[in-house]
Parts: structure tokens; C-alpha cells; sequence
């Protein structure tokens, strides 16, 4: 084999002389500018980066779980929060075979080289996408108390005014959906008469019979005897003294001969009438007293008031009125297309527009700073929340990560647990590409 050449030679000692001064002129000058303990630390970073070990472990899991190839690593640090450590490297399907994401119980994790290790196991977490997680994470505690302060404040300063305002637009919405709504109620209520009537049943023979009735009879029996009993006698006296026997007797005695006339029913209804409805109307005011008298004695006493509240509270939380209730409520303002009729009339008539126009600028500035809290302003972009949100319910990041707990002594196939508790995320995890693994 020949030797190089001379020339090539002192060429390639000039080149690595030329390389290490300029690698050296530039480390004095960043130190010169920021100073001996900035560029130490960045020339430390900067050697871990191309010179550390980056590390491909695999894992395993006992029941398989939905994984993604880049989904985060995250490892945590003193403080308690998390920083990024890495992302799933490979994934392998319940048939073994590589996919981009799937239900997994085997694959490998990329840690960078300044990742914790070794590591004893990886936890899995899974964010919460239901709609109550979603409002927490857009309304935080600290926005929610400035959210009820701007409102309880806005309230304070312009609640007189904002009523004023809204009442035109509500009398004009109960004005035209009432009587639509009242039909149609009505109209509900009659397709379901059967119902209507069986629950009634049901109530008059479970509630009324077997818990109302022995507790009235108890309690409020000695109430009536001491104060309706005197009256009813007084009343009854007084219309004793106004029947006519002869006459009842008469038409009785008619009846047995023509029964067709019906002369003794014929009489009851005119004595009615003309003797017993005069003697009710004369003594309306001593019924009406006696009657409120009983009534509140009655409802004085203990057992009374508790029995009413257990007859009702069932009542209340009977399926079968329930689910009446709801289907009936649905299919008569809910889906209705008259009820929706009336009241998109009402919000487009000129009364309403006006109105709705004035409460309009008279919220503005309120709901420009709820804007702002929410959602953010062209100077600063969106919020952190909003960001967060996005990127979890509309471009599906965020969804699933792990997290991993270093340990003394490492393991060469670390297991995939479910994590314990909920971990937390950082709002907008960096992106982070792996380097192939070594041959």
C-alpha cells in the first residue's frame, strides 16, 4: 500500500489546527460576553448533547394499552413538575407486528441522553376528555374567581339597568310561546291519559291509602272534631229547620208510580239551591276560617309535616313520573316547532331588537374582557388553557403519556404500568426527534 503524500499530509494537520482555533475563538468569546459560569454550563450541555448516550429501552405491559409512536416521556424533577425525557420509539400490536399506534403490550422508548437512569418502570396516563375535564382546564380556579368578579361587579354597577332592559324581550317571549306552550302541554297530556290515570292509581292506593289516610285519621281527627264538628252541626240544624218532609215524602211516593219523572231528585236539587246554597253563602266566612284553622293546627303537628314530605319526595322520584315528565316536556317546548316558532318571533320583533341591541353595548366591555381571559388577544395569542384544549380535543395531542421513575438499579425490559395518579402535564410538550438505534 502507498503512503500518502507529504502535501496531503501537512494539508490535513492545517485543517484540524484551523477547526480547533476556531472552536477555541469562539468558546473565549462567549465567555467574554457572558461569563465563565453561563459558558461553562452551555458548553456542558452542548458536550452531553453530541457526546451522551442516548438510550433505547424496552418495555412490557400486562394489559395492553393505547399507545402512539412519539407519544412523550416525561420524567419529573425536584420541584414535582415534569420535563420532557423522551417519546414511544416503536410499537408492536398484539400480533407482534410494528405499527404506528394501536393497543400494545410490548415496545421501546427513546430517552434522551439527559434522561434519569437506569429506570425501574414506566407509568401510563391517559388525559380525561369528558366535557366537565374540558371546562376545568379552560376555567382554571384563579380564572373562575376573576370570572365571578367581573360578573358580581357587573351585576353591582348595571343589575337595575340590565333587567330594565331584558324585561321587554322576556314579557314579549312569554307573550307569544304561553299559549303555544299551554296547548300543547294539554295536547301531551291527553295522548298520555292512560298513563296520567295509572300513575294516579298507583299514587291513590301506595301513597294516599297506606300513609296518608292513618296518619289524617290520627292527627287530624280530634282537629276536626274540636273545630269543624260544631260548625257542621250549627249548619245542619240550621238546614234541618228548612226541609220540607211532606214535600220530599210526596215526590217519593210519585216516583213509585212514575219513575220516569224523577220527582224526588227533581226536589233534592231545588232544595239545594234555594235553602243550602244560601245558608253555605251566609256562613262562607266562619267555613273559610274553620277550614284555614285546621289546616294549620294539622300542619303544625310533626307527623303530619313528615308524612306530606315522604308522600311527596316519593312522588317526586318515581320513575314513571319522571320519564313522563321528561317525554312530555320534551315533545311539548323542547322539540316543538311552534314553540320555537313563537319564540324566534319574539326575539325578531322591533321591541326585542332594540332592546337586545342596548344590552348589547352595555355588556360589551364586560364581554371583551371575558374574551380576553378566556380565550386570549392578538397580541399575546391564545391562552395556555385554550392551547391546551386545542391541541387535545381538536388535534388529538396530549392524550397519552408516560412517565418514567429511575431507579438504583436498572432493568433490561422495564415494565408499563398504569400510573397512579393523575400526573401534570405541561401545558405544550416540545417536539423531540430520535436518532436511530445503534447497529
Amino acid at each position: 500500500m502507498s503512503r500518502p503524500s507529504w502535501g496531503r499530509t501537512v494539508r490535513i494537520t492545517l485543517g484540524v489546527i484551523v477547526w480547533l482555533g476556531a472552536l477555541a475563538g469562539g468558546s473565549w468569546g462567549l465567555l467574554a460576553l457572558t461569563g465563565p459560569e453561563h459558558t461553562t454550563s452551555w458548553l456542558a450541555q452542548v458536550w452531553k448533547a453530541t457526546a451522551g448516550e442516548a438510550r433505547w429501552v424496552p418495555f412490557r405491559c400486562q394489559e395492553p394499552l393505547w399507545l402512539r409512536v412519539g407519544d412523550p416521556v416525561y420524567q419529573k424533577t425536584t420541584n414535582g413538575s415534569l420535563r420532557l425525557a423522551g417519546h414511544v420509539y416503536l410499537v408492536r400490536d398484539l400480533q407482534n407486528r410494528v405499527v404506528s399506534e394501536g393497543w400494545t403490550t410490548q415496545g421501546q422508548v427513546y430517552l434522551t441522553p439527559d434522561a434519569s437512569w437506569p429506570v425501574e418502570r414506566l407509568e401510563y396516563y391517559r388525559a380525561d376528555l369528558s366535557i366537565q375535564a374540558g371546562m376545568e382546564m379552560l376555567f382554571p380556579p384563579e380564572k373562575r374567581q376573576e370570572l365571578i368578579r367581573l360578573l358580581s361587579q357587573t351585576w353591582q354597577e348595571q343589575g337595575d339597568e340590565l333587567v330594565k332592559l331584558m324585561q321587554p324581550v322576556v314579557m314579549e317571549a312569554l307573550h307569544r310561546s304561553a299559549p303555544v306552550v299551554q296547548e300543547e302541554l294539554t295536547a301531551a297530556l291527553n295522548r298520555r291519559a292512560d298513563q296520567v290515570q295509572q300513575l294516579l292509581q298507583k299514587w291513590q292506593s301506595q301513597i294516599v291509602q297506606k300513609r296518608l289516610v292513618p296518619v289524617l285519621e290520627k292527627e287530624v281527627g280530634p282537629i276536626l272534631q274540636q273545630h269543624a264538628v260544631p260548625l257542621a252541626r250549627k249548619l245542619g240544624l240550621e238546614l234541618w229547620a228548612r226541609v220540607s218532609l211532606w214535600r220530599f215524602t210526596v215526590a217519593a211516593l210519585l216516583d213509585m208510580v212514575q219513575p220516569d219523572e224523577k220527582r224526588l231528585e227533581k226536589e233534592f236539587e231545588k232544595f239545594v239551591r234555594k235553602e243550602v246554597m244560601p245558608v253555605l253563602k251566609e256562613h262562607s266566612d266562619e267555613i273559610m276560617a274553620t277550614a284555614v284553622e285546621v289546616v294549620r293546627q294539622a300542619w303544625n303537628r310533626p307527623a303530619v309535616r313528615q308524612a306530606f314530605q315522604e308522600a311527596l319526595s316519593e312522588m317526586v322520584q318515581d320513575p314513571q313520573l319522571q320519564q313522563l315528565t321528561q317525554e312530555v316536556f320534551q315533545e311539548a317546548v323542547l322539540e316543538n316547532p311552534r314553540v320555537h316558532q313563537a319564540l324566534a318571533e319574539a326575539f325578531r320583533s322591533p321591541k326585542s331588537q332594540k332592546a337586545l341591541s342596548q344590552l348589547a353595548q352595555r355588556l360589551e366591555p364586560v364581554a371583551r374582557r371575558i374574551g380576553e381571559l378566556l380565550l386570549g388577544t392578538p397580541e399575546k395569542g391564545l391562552t395556555p388553557e385554550l392551547t391546551r384544549l386545542l391541541r387535545l380535543h381538536v388535534f388529538g395531542k396530549d392524550r397519552r403519556w408516560l412517565v418514567l421513575v429511575p431507579s438504583e438499579k436498572g432493568l433490561r425490559e422495564v415494565p408499563l404500568v398504569p400510573g397512579r395518579s393523575p400526573a401534570p402535564l405541561p401545558p405544550v410538550p416540545r417536539a423531540r426527534s430520535a436518532t436511530p438505534p445503534p447497529n
